[in-house]
């Protein structure tokens, strides 16, 4: 096996690399980790302490797992290395807050691709362990990395990184419950994520990988990731790789980099994909209130009419063309600032794996309230707005809702499945301001005639421009008339 660690580069030899990782004693004396080429005096034992074998033998094992998994497949189902962008630069970012994880339910928790972190290892997925100990020595050979210096940065993370998860989901999880385990888990996964982010592959199997990265209990700490990243070198941030590899998924990223509102630190990939999501600074804030009377009253409950009865008072929906967010709902009145009431809302595709996405974005905020619940408060409004299958006409008219798989019941029935994973749940206060916002326009006894005038005499745009024109024609009519009249009375 030493051999083949030779013919492909992907284990160093002994005399290219000596590892010391310090024992309890010597960090307790000062010494820490060196990692170089041998020198006369390492050899003589005359200068630092003896080197501790387990770790050697550790590495050794980790290099040969990655050997034979290579020589057992080499069929590659990924395109060409050479489309990988090369371009050298030092990207650096900062360590991470631990979180536990929040279970998700049934299938929205099932990763079909890949599985990441300890919690789905034993489930059969399209990629295995053996595959990834195939990525880890192709990412070796393409980038020049030493996987005897990864493992050992990824040894100094498993502390913190264990820490990110609960004790007792990985007590009773069928994952890697000891130190070497864990690290090797750290590795595999953190080298994957890497391939996929940085080496461009075919769009169907990014898109169905993207999806599994995107499971909240199928997660690794951003920072464990970063720790790998900063041996590649590379010329973009972590950040703007990873925005690039899910810019295909719904609901889409309005953000396209690193700017001065940025979050500092991300969890997991998931709270990266959600920060890309939402709006600043907006859905932060829980509802408080002095008594429970003002949450009971109407105006103070995320509740709102249904889309077909706003029209009764002149409440408008259309598709909001500049957002900072793909799920930011805004209100807004015009015509002095009375008459009409316009909820904008931005363009939302729907795919089959649109409530995949919903569910497990609804249970990152259900778990980190620091991070904001926008995708609660939409799915609350959605489910307000979407009771019956008008109501869908209605704003797949107006192009707000974009669907080629789901049905009207369908759309109606997802949003009705989102809305009770947060019963019970506090929400936030932005979604009461816009519910008391759109209320407060719809009672409103003038917005009420107004609206039944527009029903009645312009139920439709065909109406409304068919008795547009009438009424240009109309006064076109008149003024002739008026014309000829005075040019009679000259005349006469």
């Amino acid at each position: 096996m030493d051999g083949c660690g030779r013919r492909w580069g992907c284990m160093a030899s002994p005399e290219e690399h000596l590892i010391y990782i310090a024992d309890d004693a010597a960090s307790r004396s000062g010494s820490g980790e060196s990692v170089g080429t041998r020198s006369d005096e390492e050899e003589d034992g005359s200068s630092l302490p003896s080197k501790p074998r387990g770790d050697e033998e550790w590495i050794r094992e980790v290099e040969n797992k990655m050997c034979r998994a290579l020589l057992d497949s080499m069929l590659w189902p990924f395109q060409s290395p050479d489309e990988r962008e090369t371009t050298i630069c030092k990207f650096t970012l900062g360590k991470e807050i631990s979180r536990p994880r929040f279970a998700t339910i049934g299938e929205f928790s099932q990763p079909r691709v890949v599985t990441i972190g300890p919690f789905h290892r034993q489930e059969s997925t399209s990629i295995s362990d053996d595959q990834k100990w195939v990525i880890v020595c192709f990412m070796n050979l393409l980038c020049g990395l030493d996987l005897a210096r990864c493992l050992v940065k990824m040894k100094e993370e498993v502390k913190k990184a264990r820490n990110s998860y609960s004790d007792l989901d990985i007590s009773q999880s069928s994952g890697p419950k000891d130190y070497t385990s864990f690290t090797e888990m750290l590795l595999l996964d953190s080298y994957f994520i890497l391939f996929i982010l940085t080496v461009k592959i075919r769009k169907r199997p990014a898109d169905e990988i993207a999806l599994d990265l995107l499971i909240l209990d199928n997660q690794i700490p951003f920072f464990v990731i970063e720790e790998l990243f900063k041996e590649l070198k590379l010329d973009k941030p972590l950040l703007e790789y990873a925005l690039e590899f899910f810019e295909t998924i719904h609901p889409r990223s309005t953000r396209h980099g690193i700017d001065q509102h940025s979050p500092p630190k991300f969890l997991h990939l998931l709270d990266l994909f959600h920060w890309s999501r939402v709006p600043e600074n907006k859905y932060i804030e829980p509802i408080i209130s002095s008594s429970s009377k003002q949450l009971d009253s109407i105006y103070w409950a995320p509740y709102t009419p249904n889309a077909m009865e706003l029209r009764e008072s002149a409440t408008m929906f259309e598709k909001k063309t500049s957002s900072s967010s793909s799920l930011d709902i805004t209100f807004r009145r015009r015509w002095l600032k009375r008459i009409i009431g316009v909820l904008d809302i931005p363009e939302l595709h729907i795919r089959d794996y649109s409530s995949f996405i919903f569910h497990n974005l609804i249970a990152f905020e259900m778990q980190s309230s620091s991070r904001g619940r926008c995708t609660v408060a939409f799915s609350a409004l959605m489910r307000n707005f979407l009771q019956r299958e008008e109501d869908v006409k209605l704003l797949r008219q107006r192009g707000i809702l974009v669907s080629s798989s789901m049905t009207d019941r369908q759309l109606i029935d997802l949003f009705a499945r989102l809305s009770r994973l947060t019963e019970n749940h506090q929400m936030p206060s932005d979604l009461f301001n816009i519910c008391h916002q759109v209320l407060s326009h719809h009672n409103h006894p003038v917005n009420q005639f107004c609206g039944s005038v527009i029903i009645r005499y312009f139920p439709s745009p065909l109406v409304t421009l068919s008795v547009s024109a009438a009424a240009v024609l109309f006064v076109l009519s008149l003024l002739q008339t008026i014309y000829a009249m005075i040019s009679y009375h000259h005349l006469g």
